[in-house]
This record gives structure tokens, sequence and C-alpha cells, in this order.
């Protein structure tokens, strides 16, 4: 088990309202602020992305999305951003809705959940 989100350490748990992450470079800059501010796991709304699913950033951030399944609507859209140390202790992620997204960690302490919307 991963030592992140265990009592002798920080552990830094954010949201962002992006407004949009359509642009390509859009994600390997949130990736890039996630990591230079060592945030660990990282909620972000209005990202405008379509479908739902896992992403791997260039910069080793792991990504959660949901969003509206149709194609041509960019309206919403919401993302859980980890780290690597993160994502090893998840447990299970469930796409909601395209304003609703939860995911389940294994803390050395208890069980974690975080719903983001």
């Amino acid at each position: 088990m991963a030592a992140t989100l265990s009592l002798k350490t920080w552990t830094r748990i954010g949201c962002w309202n992006v407004k949009t992450m359509m642009e390509t470079t859009k994600l390997a800059q949130v990736d890039k602020e996630r990591n230079a501010y060592h945030i660990e796991i990282l909620g972000l709304s209005v990202t405008r992305w379509n479908g739902s699913g896992e992403h791997c950033t260039p910069q080793g951030g792991i990504l959660l999305y949901s969003d509206n399944p149709i194609k041509d609507k960019h309206e919403s859209g919401v993302v859980i951003l980890m780290s690597p140390k993160a994502h090893n202790i998840l447990i299970e992620w469930k796409p909601i809705s395209d304003r609703i997204i939860m995911a389940r960690f294994s803390t050395k302490l208890r069980k974690l959940g975080l719903i983001q919307c």
C-alpha cells in the first residue's frame, strides 16, 4: 500500500473550475500545476470532455473523467486528476453523470470517498 493519505504525511486535495479543457495543451498545463503544488488528488469542473474513461497524462498523472456521451454537446464534465501514488490506492471510481464523479481510496487509516461535482 502506498504511503499517501496517511497520518504522518500531509496530503493535498484540491478542486478547480477550469472552464474548459478542449484544447490539448490545457491538460498538460493543469497537470503541470498539480505537480508544482504537490496536489495528490485534484477535482476539476467544467472540463467539456465527452464520454467517460481513464487517461494517463504525459507528466504521469491519471485522469478519471465523466461527461455527457453525446459528441456534439460540450457543456459540462467533471474530472478527478491524481498522482500515481493516489492511483495506487484507488479502489474504484464511478462516472455518475456529466456533473458528478465518485472515487474511493483505501488509505492506511480508513477508506476515503471523494465526490467531484
